[in-house]
C-alpha cells in the first residue's frame, strides 16, 4: 500500500522489531507443552526510537493502535495461529507492516454539505431537479385499485 499521496511505502526495518518466543495455547497436545511457537513481537513507536517512521504515519499508528500500545510507547503484537514458529513471526511481521501500512493512509477529510455556502440559485435548482425526479419515479409506480 501506499503512503498518502506520495508513491513511497514505509518498510518496518527488522532492527527495529524486537522479537520473543513463548508456549503457544490452543491444540497440538503434547507438541504445545513443549515447543515455543507464540511469536511476540515489540517495535518501539515512540517520538525518540522511531526513527525509521515518518511523524505523520507515527502518529496515526499511535491513534489507530492505542490499545496495543504500552507506557513505555511499545507496540506490543502476537501471533500463534499456527504450530511452526517461523510460520507465526512471518504472520506476526506481516501484520505489523500491514498496521504501518495502514497508517499510511491519510484519512479523507469529510464536509458536510450543509456547511458549504451554497448560493440560492443553486439551491432552489437542485431543490427542482430532486423534485422533478422524485414526480417521475411516481410516475412509474403502480395505479391503485383498491
Amino acid at each position: 500500500m501506499l503512503c498518502g499521496h506520495a508513491a513511497q511505502r514505509v518498510q518496518v526495518p527488522r532492527e527495529a522489531v524486537a522479537v520473543t518466543f513463548a508456549r503457544s495455547s490452543g491444540a497440538g497436545g503434547q507438541h504445545v507443552n513443549k515447543v515455543s511457537t507464540k511469536a511476540s513481537m515489540r517495535v518501539d513507536v515512540s517520538e525518540a526510537s522511531a526513527w525509521w517512521l515518518p511523524t505523520d504515519v507515527r502518529r496515526r499508528l499511535v491513534e489507530q493502535q492505542r490499545g496495543a500500545i504500552t507506557k513505555t510507547g511499545e507496540l506490543v503484537l502476537s501471533c500463534d495461529d499456527t504450530r511452526s514458529q517461523a510460520r507465526n513471526l512471518t504472520i506476526g511481521l506481516e501484520r505489523l507492516q500491514k498496521l504501518v501500512d495502514d497508517a499510511c493512509v491519510v484519512p479523507k477529510l469529510y464536509v458536510n454539505r450543509r456547511d458549504l455556502d451554497e448560493p440560492d440559485g443553486l439551491r432552489r435548482e437542485r431543490v427542482r431537479q430532486k423534485r422533478q425526479h422524485a414526480q417521475k419515479k411516481q410516475q412509474r409506480a403502480r395505479p391503485d385499485f383498491g
